[in-house]
Order: structure tokens, then sequence, then C-alpha cells
């Protein structure tokens, strides 16, 4: 497992051709499994990951060894990589572009609910998701929820 963020500079993978279906096989999926946030087996680095790996083939999450037990394990290994938080993380991996010009597919930075917020280590402040304008997919507790992309904090270009 790599030990620092030198390891993961910016970098752009090739969509692969038919992308846009398999990503909605993968978004239709989540949702008809109504798949849940937990850490010990599907995050939402897990959910965006194979989000990113229906569309290129690369899965981000699984290089990283997303899955953990809890969010101070999670806050552990970000720290462990270099980085200061989550968005730092995703940052390393994809161009960074204005939330209004989300595309779909690309990677949202979700801002917390307050409550959770409060609960969660400072590395870990932001809640990954998945661009389907004008929405963003969400990993939450009851399942895959939608948000407005305008309330997305950072949208990072995959592709």
């Amino acid at each position: 497992m790599p030990s620092d963020s030198r390891e993961f500079e910016s970098r752009l993978y090739p969509k692969l051709p038919g992308w846009q279906k398999n990503l909605s096989a993968y978004l239709l999926e989540c949702r008809r499994k109504q798949v849940e946030m937990d850490w010990a087996s599907f995050s939402c680095a897990t959910f965006a990951g194979g989000a990113v790996e229906a569309q290129t083939s690369w899965n981000p999450a699984a290089l990283k060894g997303d899955i953990h037990k809890s969010p101070t394990c999670a806050a552990e290994h970000i720290r462990h990589l270099g980085f200061a938080s989550l968005t730092a993380v995703v940052a390393s991996l994809f161009p960074a572009v204005p939330v209004i010009m989300g595309q779909y597919g690309d990677i949202a930075m979700m801002p917390l609910d307050p409550v959770i917020s409060r609960l969660m280590p400072e590395e870990i402040q932001s809640a990954l998701g998945v661009v389907e304008p004008p929405f963003v997919w969400v990993l939450a507790t009851k399942g895959i929820v939608q948000m407005p992309m305008t309330s997305a904090q950072h949208i990072f270009r995959v592709g």
C-alpha cells in the first residue's frame, strides 16, 4: 500500500466506450439493492470508486484499501497516505472543475449533515457522490439519495 501522497498525483483515466451504459447500470443496481452506508462493507468511497470503475475500469477506492471499520480508521488511513482530508485524496486523483460544470459521472464532495459532521474526524467532513446533473447521487444510511448538484463543495472530473 502506498505510504505517501506523491504516488497519487493528478491523472486522467480515459473513459471506456459505452461508459454511460456501464455507469447507468451501476447506479441502477445500487438503487435496486438499496445499498446503505456501512463503514465495514460499503462506504461513500466504495460507492464513488465503483462509479469511476464503471466509466474507466480503474477503481481508486480498491487501490487505496477503502474498506474501514469506522470513520476513525478511515481518517487514520487518509493521514497514513499523507493527506489532510478525503477531499485532498480525491483532488490528487482527479482535476477539479467548477460545480456548475459538473457532468454525468463526475465525483462530487457533498457536505455532511451538521449532526453527523460533529461526530466525524476532521479528515472526513464531506461525503463522495456521483454527479447526474442537476443532482448528485449520495450514499446515505437509508440507501442512495439525490442531492442538488449546486450544494456540492467540489466536483472532480472523471475521464
